[in-house]
């Protein structure tokens, strides 16, 4: 089994950065999970994950995404709607945001 990504955000301090990284890290200890550290990336200020841009102050859809949903060709069969859709919907502002975002 794999785990693609953990993402920890924190707005308040590195002292509760640090003491979440820590009971990630047991966590993963733990349940016998390693990381690979070419791959960890720690205190970056500003992450694309899923099709959003998450700062210090801020998650916005990502800019490359929308320029792709601007320039997507226009869907003529009800599969390629239904593909964007798919694809997209967290971007669509006529649907309703995930709660976890």
């Amino acid at each position: 089994m794999y785990l693609d990504d953990i993402v920890v955000y924190v707005r308040s301090s590195l002292q509760e950065h640090n003491a979440r990284l820590v009971e990630i890290f047991n966590k993963l200890r733990q349940h016998k999970l390693k990381l690979q550290p070419e791959k960890c990336e720690f205190l970056r200020k500003e992450v694309i994950y899923v099709g959003h841009e998450i700062t210090d102050d801020k998650i916005k859809s990502d800019s490359i995404k929308l320029k792709a949903i601007r320039e997507f060709p226009i869907p003529i069969k009800i599969k390629d709607i239904q593909a964007f859709i798919g694809y997209y919907r967290n971007l669509l502002k006529i649907f309703p945001r995930s709660p976890n975002l």
